[in-house]
């Protein structure tokens, strides 16, 4: 009796190793100045993206990379 056939070889998933995930962005309706070193600076109608929106916080991400929490009240959603 001869053996089953092989299965099927699986076809890699197609990778794009420059490919990060679209963030939510929001426009700054207000500057901002920061009092602590997790704060971030803006300026009115900078764009942002929105790393964590869990509270009255959110934690955003600027064009030049980088990071820290500003008022959720200070922007709107896009």
């Amino acid at each position: 009796k001869a053996p089953p056939p092989a299965p099927p070889k699986l076809i890699p998933a197609v990778t794009r190793p420059n490919f990060a995930p679209v963030l939510p962005r929001a426009r700054v309706d207000y500057q901002f100045i920061p009092e602590s070193d997790r704060e971030l600076a803006c300026e009115e109608g900078e764009i942002v993206e929105i790393i964590d929106d869990s509270g009255e916080w959110i934690k955003v991400k600027k064009e030049n990379g980088s990071n820290g929490w500003i008022p959720a009240n200070y922007v709107t959603r896009l």
